[in-house]
């Protein structure tokens, strides 16, 4: 049985990475210190799974989403130089904010 990623007509076979070239997935780690917030940023090939872009530094931001919303644009920055097209959601361990719905129960 043929493993495949998507849906209807764009699901190509899982092992087919020919697809995937010119494709990046990437990763945004941020640790918390009391002064500063030390940030990792990984890109890697979708088609070879090598590392292509990696990068440390440390940033003044003050929150963890102004420190991710800053690698994303380092990281869109070296996409559109490398003219790469990142293939899903970026992942991180920061604390994003979310947006929630309270559902009332019983009459309005």
């Amino acid at each position: 049985m043929q493993l495949f990623r998507g849906k209807g007509s764009d699901a190509i076979p899982a092992d087919n990475t020919q697809k995937l070239e010119g494709y990046a997935a990437g990763n945004i780690r941020i640790e918390r210190l009391p002064d500063y917030r030390r940030v990792e940023i990984i890109l890697i090939a979708c088609d070879t799974g090598e590392t292509i872009f990696k990068a440390h530094y440390k940033t003044q931001l003050k929150s963890d989403y102004a420190a991710y919303e800053d690698a994303k644009i380092r990281i869109n920055d070296y996409l559109v130089e490398e003219k790469l097209v990142l293939h899903d959601e970026l992942t991180t361990n920061a604390e994003l904010p979310t947006i929630t719905t309270h559902l009332r129960g019983g009459r309005w």
